[in-house]
């Protein structure tokens, strides 16, 4: 266990190619920073997924020593500790050159230990006026606790000035706006997970909510951010076609005013579309969406794009049949995918499947897909999904039987997930309803079966299948 700590601080470290390289050119010096430059250079060059357990002390000390000597559990233990300190120094020190805002704090904060109040609350004020957008709950919450500091500071000498008398005043203000955004954000996520993942919410939740709405100044409704969270609130509580086209409409009339707080109103844009029923699908709308979202680079953050987000917008585009938008979209983000050794494999191959579906290469789609572990019930799905639909394409080359034992096989695999919980009973039977209409479809040439006949049977499920877009337009596509 002595390397543990060590392990959690170099999975950081090597996450940039540059920031390892400035940090092992000051492991230069004596014996023992020599020592741990060879440590670090040995776990560098091991897979980058390793543990604690996979590290021998024998192959530590012949790559740091270069011989069959031994160093001692203490010594190899003492040279953990020193290098794992030495890289969370670094990585300390790399954010703070990188975050204005934090720099200025931690300036402060010193200037506020030796008792110079006023530079303490120029040179934090100052910089959060400069760097922090207005509308976020930490820019808030952190000019509340500055007026707070400032004021009741034992070494302030100003409380007599004008401009300092109102403090407290602001102080209480910027607190109400960041718990205001604070607790309509947490309502909103309360109320996606019982909406979407139908967890319970708490019994008096809504009370709560109306109380606190009724209770809310006026002037803090009027703020922008607060404003469009209103607005998530009514979407998600009675989601309509009318509460999702008024926040659609407030949100693009203000993209360019709001900053960080993008991405958040357009998650619950997407959240709230999935709840209502569009006369024409979900689909096309859903795709608008993901391009507003990709065109302001609101999905990556930190260098790093959710590989499930980025699994649904390549599905969604190749639904809307955007083969130049999969494409590109691949082409540009995925450098900035991050993800563990065992799933990268999965990653990969159910992205570049629905990109070779979207392309119309349905041999390259079975033959990508054929490589997905199917131990993992996620990835498992949309395989078989993918699979299906790929062999109805195949068709006059694959045959009838080769789709019906597909989708026996699916059925199989749907009846044991849903006894050992991983599916529940309205989840199953969409893809039951898929696969049975798939089958209908298919055999549609050698029965009496009509195309209006089902159609109408597609519309009858209300919602209730998947892959709703892509069975309307091959039972369009019969004769």
């Amino acid at each position: 266990m002595k390397y543990k700590k060590l392990i959690e601080s170099c999975k950081l470290l090597f996450v940039s190619l540059e920031d390892y390289n400035n940090f092992y050119s000051e492991l230069i010096g004596n014996t023992r920073l020599l020592r741990q430059r060879k440590l670090l250079d040995y776990l560098w060059f091991c897979d980058h997924n390793f543990d604690d357990e996979q590290l021998e002390d024998e192959k530590i000390s012949k790559a740091i020593l270069d011989t069959d000597e031994l160093l001692h559990e203490s010594t190899l233990a003492t040279l953990a500790y020193e290098l794992n300190r030495k890289i969370q120094r670094f990585l300390v020190q790399q954010e703070l050159e990188e975050d204005e805002l934090l720099h200025a704090q931690i300036l402060a904060r010193v200037y506020k230990k030796r008792g110079n109040a006023k530079r303490f609350l120029n040179t934090s004020t100052q910089k959060l006026e400069k760097v922090m957008p207005d509308e976020e709950m930490d820019y808030h919450f952190t000019k509340a606790m500055q007026n707070h500091d400032a004021y009741f500071h034992p070494g302030a000498t100003f409380h007599h000035e004008k401009e300092y008398r109102y403090y407290p005043r602001d102080a209480r203000y910027h607190m109400l706006v960041a718990s205001t955004i604070f607790h309509l954000k947490t309502c909103i996520e309360d109320l996606v997970r019982a909406k979407i993942y139908n967890e319970d919410l708490a019994e008096d939740f809504h009370d709560q909510l109306s109380s606190f709405l009724i209770f809310l100044p006026p002037n803090i409704k009027e703020i922008l951010l607060v404003k469009l969270l209103l607005k998530s609130v009514t979407l998600l509580s009675k989601p309509t076609i009318e509460a999702y086209q008024a926040l659609k409409m407030d949100f693009l009339t203000n993209i360019d005013v709001l900053k960080s707080e993008k991405k958040t109103i357009l998650l619950h844009l997407m959240n709230g579309l999935t709840l209502i029923p569009f006369p024409n699908g979900r689909i096309p709308e859903h795709f608008e969406l993901i391009k507003i979202g990709v065109k302001h680079d609101l999905f990556v953050e930190y260098g790093c794009f959710s590989a499930q987000l980025f699994i649904n917008f390549v599905y969604v585009a190749s639904t809307m049949k955007a083969k130049d938008w999969v494409t590109s979209f691949i082409d540009k983000n995925e450098k900035h995918l991050r993800y563990e050794t065992k799933s990268l494999k999965n990653i990969k191959h159910i992205i570049y499947g629905y990109k070779f579906f979207v392309l119309e290469d349905f041999r390259a789609v079975r033959k990508e897909i054929a490589g997905i572990n199917t131990r993992d019930v996620y990835f498992s799905t949309r395989k078989y999904i993918l699979d299906i639909k790929a062999i109805y394409e195949l068709l006059d080359e694959e045959g009838l039987s080769t789709l019906k034992n597909r989708c026996s096989n699916f059925q199989t695999f749907i009846r044991v997930k849903l006894k050992s919980d991983h599916f529940d009973e309205p989840h199953a039977n969409k893809h039951y309803n898929f696969i049975d209409l798939t089958l209908k479809i298919a055999k549609q040439k050698y029965s009496s079966l009509s195309k209006e006949m089902l159609q109408k049977e597609l519309e009858q499920t209300k919602g209730e299948i998947i892959e709703k877009s892509w069975l309307s337009d091959k039972i369009q596509r019969l004769r």
